[in-house]
């Protein structure tokens, strides 16, 4: 680049301005006029800095268009020439046409000969399919020029192939007529009509080092160069001289001494290299900002090459506060926003019912997951988390759609999906519409990605309107989804500010100072070729077709040619396999070694740090010591507040200290939490019946089983949960799901109980329901209050002995039979995560005995899991059921008086987990980010 710069300064001011200068890539052209305006010392005219692909388009007048596009021009192509197929199947095919296209003009290919080659090839291993490539290339020999009779399955199997030439010839000209092309296309246009240059005003032609040449930009630099007085200016990469015998860089070396060539000089010295290796993602970027920290150099000077861009968004956010930076690589939708953002909205629209008077019912869940994931404008945010809380606190399954009247800002996402007379592409398309409109408040990046898939949405909709294909709600999702997974949000930023972001292929032609390869490992360093295609590698070579062995030369060339103009190159490998990746560092890493000797082996020391990353402990000082010291002194203390410090002193920091309200986790299945409710009602209601402290008889348990008295008293739950007069499509759908459910646990119960009374010498008197209990501990300078709510208290009576029972209806799934306690370590997490409802059977026991209830009698807690069985496990502790709990629970209350110290001491701080298992479903690990 300094060579063309001091070139172009030595031409006269006339000259200079009628100067075409070709660069391989925009970028490269950004940087060749910074380096010239830098150079010049005086006012000058700059020449014409343009790319080989734009000088292509140009001079035939053949406008590149959008991939999308192209997608819609070629479906009815294939639909004439190959098959009738939906679009949502074509769409994952012509990606692979497309690319095949390409590859073939890039070549300047005969394409019927390669076509009809694929023909044969393919006939011939329907034939043989289990031949040898060895005696399948005999095969293939012997037929040449023979006119085999297939069977009418080979016909079959071969008809997509021949179909292949006339799809490619039609689909190009209909490209033509409409003066349209990809990029290939045009350059294999002006390859094959030379004449065209003429159109072409320049006084010298200077072209930049074109990269790995292809016959199509070698025939239009050599046409170029019969036309024009003109200069080549080649960067020189020393390291290919590791493989003389390669007929590939052979080639290359062959280019650099076509006529009117100048070969910069190599570089004298060699950089400082460095290789980090890292476990996972997480490690990466740790490894990152840690490469990143102790630069000295200028930031400009400075590249991340990605080369795995799944990392990308969390590259993003490691980048150190106050660095500029500037990307320019394709993010892939998948890993933005919108890929969650349209399951959820998928779910929202098809939980839309329409009931029997003709008005709209939605699901709450499905509805509070899409009010949760979309990103709000500022002014409306605390409106949409009032409703949040109000609607989980109701804990409503279905909302209707008059409900969501009074509220604007869902307004606009709910109308479209109650007009039955728009298709759903067209209710796509007014979402993604507003979705645009809401986040103007957003970052550039969240903007640019949303106008970005609406404007691809938008072309698919147009194109498909154009060809009268209607679609369906299934095929529409699909769209939806196979854009999301397959397009890249084309960054455009500007290049010439702030830390470089970019992908190996945009390092063409630059050169930086420092060098970071961010997950440089086999499979992405050199990239395997992943992308499924039609055409075998064979052909590939056989025809000048870009081959995955040729794009793995360009990528070494790449690669030596950055660490040989660079001061500082640092390597970040992952030494954990993720997804079908590879452990195994690059090979390029090795063969730096071989030519220039070793370098360190680095290790991140510290775990990566986010902007929005909390510590990994929060220190009890300044206001949180005060605000513990509130909590300690003021609040009640529940055994589930004791089970989550037990479990985290993060998740207890986040919770009870700073005070912040959890979503409960969403699902498409009824709400586990509703449900307990409703049972609990349910059983309160049946029990409330029965005479306080009176024995329990078979007959009024068996009454009260009777099939019509227990769905009435079901349904009263619900409407005295629902506060409803009269229970709406209690017979269908979700209500009939509900209410069997119900129904089914207060059985279990019922049934349970009946059991107990029947036995010989057996009298069960229910004592009380919903008890709540309550009691104080001295702890140092703290008066620490305690509460829990038993579900029942009861007394029963047996020929052994008198027992009072705390039971505690569960209708989660469940537990292990008997909630076996190993020993106390177990209730307080100090080795793994803490028995929940070990810990919670001991403290409901301690606060009953501190209540003075069920004296002279054995004391036993038990939880009634009402998924299992028709009656409480006892629990077990030790290995051995726990009939009377009453003398374990002075060493429990000792045990439990140490947790709490821990936990008020303000010299230990509040610290994560180590057991990750308990991240899973933290409703905190957005802020924890562990």
């Amino acid at each position: 680049m300094q060579q063309m710069v001091e070139a172009l300064l030595k031409l006269g001011r006339d000259e200079l301005k009628n100067s075409l200068v070709l660069v391989p890539t925009r970028r490269s052209g950004l940087f060749l006029q910074k380096a010239l305006a830098e150079k010049a010392t005086r006012p000058i005219w700059a020449p014409q800095i343009i790319t080989i692909d734009a000088l292509a388009s140009q001079l035939t007048g053949l406008e590149r268009t959008e991939r999308t596009d192209l997608l819609m021009r070629l479906y009815p192509f294939f639909e004439q020439e190959v098959h009738k197929e939906p679009f949502e199947k074509f769409f994952f095919w012509g990606s692979i046409l497309l690319d095949e296209f390409e590859a073939i003009d890039l070549a300047l290919a005969n394409a019927p000969r390669v076509f009809q080659i694929l023909v044969d090839q393919r006939e011939i291993d329907a034939a043989f399919p289990d031949f040898s490539q060895e005696a399948r290339n005999r095969v293939f020999e012997f037929w040449q020029g023979f006119e085999p009779n297939p069977s009418p399955e080979q016909q079959a199997f071969s008809k997509l192939w021949k179909a292949l030439l006339p799809l490619y010839q039609a689909f190009k000209a209909h490209l033509i007529e409409n003066q349209l092309c990809y990029p290939a296309g045009a350059l294999r246009h002006l390859a094959e009509n030379e004449d065209l240059l003429s159109a072409l005003k320049a006084n010298h032609v200077l072209i930049m080092d074109p990269g790995w040449l292809s016959p199509a930009t070698e025939k239009i630099i050599r046409h170029i160069q019969a036309r024009f007085p003109s200069s080549i200016f080649w960067q020189s990469c020393a390291t290919i001289d590791l493989f003389p015998k390669d007929p590939a860089f052979s080639k290359r070396n062959a280019w650099e001494k076509l006529p009117h060539s100048i070969q910069a000089p190599q570089k004298a010295s060699t950089p400082k290299v460095e290789h980090w290796t890292a476990d996972g993602s997480e490690g990466i970027m740790a490894a990152l900002a840690s490469a990143l920290a102790p630069q000295e150099i200028k930031v400009e000077k400075t590249a991340v090459v990605v080369l795995n861009d799944e990392l990308l968004p969390g590259i993003l956010a490691h980048i150190p506060l106050g660095m500029e930076s500037n990307v320019s690589l394709g993010l892939p939708l998948r890993h933005t926003f919108l890929n969650g953002w349209m399951q959820a909205l998928k779910k929202l629209s098809q939980s839309v019912t329409k009931t029997s008077d003709n008005s709209f019912v939605l699901h709450a869940n499905s509805l509070l997951t899409f009010s949760e994931i979309h990103h709000w404008p500022q002014e409306v945010q605390q409106a949409v988390k009032q409703w949040q809380q109000q609607t989980q606190k109701r804990g409503l399954q279905l909302v209707s759609s008059q409900e969501l009247e009074p509220l604007p800002w869902l307004r606009p996402w709910i109308a479209p999906m109650l007009n039955e007379d728009l298709s759903l592409m067209e209710k796509m398309q007014r979402w993604l519409d507003q979705l645009a409109q809401d986040m103007q408040d957003q970052s550039e990046l969240n903007q640019y990605t949303v106008w970005f898939f609406a404007n691809q949405w938008r072309r698919i909709w147009t194109g498909l309107q154009q060809l009268h294909q209607p679609l369906g709600a299934t095929a529409t999702w699909k769209i939806a989804q196979q854009l999301i997974y397959g397009l890249k949000t084309p960054f455009r930023g500007e290049p010439l500010k702030g830390l470089q972001i970019l992908g190996l292929r945009e390092t063409e032609m630059l050169s930086f100072d420092c060098v970071i390869f961010v997950e440089a490992n086999e499979g992405l360093l050199p990239a395997q070729n992943n992308s499924p295609s039609l055409i075998p590698d064979f052909l590939k070579e056989g025809y000048g077709l870009r081959s995955l062995g040729e794009k793995q030369r360009q990528e070494a060339m790449l690669v030596f040619r950055l660490m040989e103009q660079a001061k500082e190159v640092k390597f970040i490998s992952n030494s954990r396999v993720e997804g079908f990746g590879s452990a195994e560092p690059s090979r390029f890493i090795n063969w730096w070694k071989i030519r220039n000797g070793t370098f360190p082996l680095k290790k991140p020391s510290d775990p990566a740090k986010t902007f929005e990353r909390v510590p990994q402990s929060i220190p009890k000082t300044g206001t949180v010591a005060e605000r513990l010291k509130a909590f300690l002194n003021e609040k009640e203390i529940s055994p589930s507040a004791l089970n989550i410090w037990h479990t985290c002193g993060l998740q207890f920091y986040f919770k009870y200290i700073e005070r912040i309200e959890e979503n409960p986790p969403l699902s498409d299945e009824t709400s586990p939490a509703l449900l307990g409710t409703l049972t609990h009602l349910c059983l309160e209601n049946i029990y409330k019946s029965f005479q306080t402290g009176e024995a329990l008889t078979a007959k009024q348990l068996k009454q009260a089983l009777e099939p019509a008295k227990l769905k009435a008293q079901v349904s009263e739950a619900l409407k005295q949960h629902f506060e409803l007069s009269s229970l709406p499509h209690s017979n269908e759908g979700e209500m009939l799901i509900i209410s069997s459910l119900i129904e089914s646990f207060v059985q279990r119960v019922l049934q349970g109980d009946l059991k107990t009374v029947q036995q010989d010498g057996t009298i069960l008197r229910i004592q009380g329901q919903e008890l709540k209990l309550k009691t104080t501990l001295p702890l140092g300078q703290y008066r620490l209050n305690f509460k829990g709510f038993v579900d029942r208290t009861d007394a029963w009576n047996s020929a052994e002995a008198s027992t009072f029972r705390l039971v505690d209806y569960k209708t989660g799934s469940p537990a292990k039979q008997g909630m076996p306690i190993n020993d106390w370590d177990d209730l307080f997490g100090q080795e793994t995560l803490p028995n929940k409802e070990g810990f919670q059977v001991f403290m409901y026991a301690w606060l009953a005995e501190k209540n003075n209830l069920g004296k002279n009698k054995r004391l036993l807690p038990q939880l009634w899991f009402l998924r299992g069985s028709t009656e409480p496990p006892p629990p077990k502790f030790r290995g051995e059921v726990l009939e009377d709990i009453r003398p374990l629970l002075p060493e429990f209350e000792e045990r439990l008086r140490q947790s709490l110290e821990r936990l008020s001491r303000l010299d230990r701080p509040f610290e994560p987990t180590q057991d990750l298992d308990a991240c899973t479903y933290c409703a905190f690990r957005s802020i924890c980010n562990r």
